[in-house]
């Protein structure tokens, strides 16, 4: 059954940032775009880069490891044809996010 949990405050978050956090044992890349905030996989296929410590431009994140570029909104891998990230639900409630796993 999925569940909400909490994994950062929102006063935390920079625009056009992104960190690692954990959620039920996962490290999930929340990242801090123009349209909110969107949590996907943390893990790039490519090499297991963390994205959660990569760049943010736009709705895109890049892999700080080889550069490969993920669109948040999707998940979809913008440099390769691999499948898309896995992406989470993220809500906001007060200065609380919480994502569903």
């Amino acid at each position: 059954m999925p569940q909400w949990i909490a994994v950062a405050k929102v006063s935390d978050m920079t625009p056009q940032s992104a960190r690692v956090v954990r959620a039920g044992g996962l490290d999930i890349a929340l990242a801090c775009t123009p349209d909110g905030l969107a949590a996907m996989d943390n893990l790039c296929p490519h090499s297991g880069g963390p994205l959660g410590e990569g760049l943010v431009e736009g709705n895109m994140i890049t892999c700080p490891l080889h550069a490969w570029q993920f669109d948040c909104k999707t998940g979809a891998c913008l440099t390769e044809k691999r499948p898309s990230q896995r992406l989470y639900p993220v809500k906001i409630e007060k200065d609380q996010v919480f994502v569903e796993i």
